[in-house]
């Protein structure tokens, strides 16, 4: 009778052994931590470099952060923490380990992703941090993490060339007029050959006596109305 109260008793302190060890595990933990991105809007078929505000309002230190796309509407390329290591297997997350957030102190996590050719309504990025090296038990931070697509994708289509000629021909310069269907920035590259060598956006010299090769560019820089 009193072995068997012997074991009961080892057996009832080793249960409470192990319980106190959960909760003080579970005490360590993170438990509050604040997160917001910019921007919240974007357009489509863009490729953005998001930044996420991470502020850890716990009493132990951040050791591992993983950010989440909102939608499959998002594809992440990469991230970057400076002095920390960044992993991204796939478009759906990326992942930050090797570095340190202490309690009370923030910092800027860039997440570079481009965006699908379609509107999207605000959805949320979901940013998780542990205290665990491999992100054991991780915690999902609050926070401004929406961000909607909209508007019109950016314009990559360059402008068309019309009514090239040219005028003022003198033996030290020439002038190379055109249009372009939109608005661009202009410039003419030439030289003694093929390879020009040379650009000006104003009046073009001349080497007299000597044949001039011109090429006409013209670059987007406002999209059509």
């Amino acid at each position: 009778m009193l072995k068997r109260s012997a074991v009961l008793v080892a057996i009832f302190v080793s249960v409470v052994f192990l319980v106190a060890s959960a909760n003080r595990i579970a005490e360590g933990q993170i438990q509050s931590c604040s997160a917001s991105v910019t921007p919240h809007a974007v357009a489509p078929s863009s490729l953005i470099n998001f930044q996420f505000e991470i502020n850890n309002d716990d009493s132990n230190p951040i050791v591992w952060i993983r950010v989440t796309r909102p939608s499959a509407n998002f594809s992440i390329q990469n991230s970057d923490i400076s002095g920390w290591n960044g992993a991204t297997p796939g478009p759906g997350y990326t992942t930050q380990t090797g570095g340190n957030l202490d309690p009370g102190d923030g910092l800027i996590m860039s997440v570079t992703a481009s965006t699908a050719d379609a509107q999207a309504s605000a959805a949320n990025w979901t940013v998780q941090v542990s205290d665990d090296p491999g992100g054991a038990n991780p915690f999902s931070c609050s926070g401004a993490l929406d961000t909607s697509i909209s508007g019109s994708a950016p314009d990559s289509t360059p402008p068309n060339i019309y009514n090239v000629s040219v005028t003022n021909l003198r033996t030290t310069s020439v002038t190379v007029n055109w249009t372009t269907d939109e608005g661009a920035t202009s410039r003419v590259d030439y030289g003694l050959d093929e390879a020009y060598g040379e650009s000006s956006s104003h009046h073009l010299p001349q080497t007299p006596r000597r044949p001039v090769y011109i090429m006409c560019r013209s670059l987007i820089c406002a999209r059509p109305a």
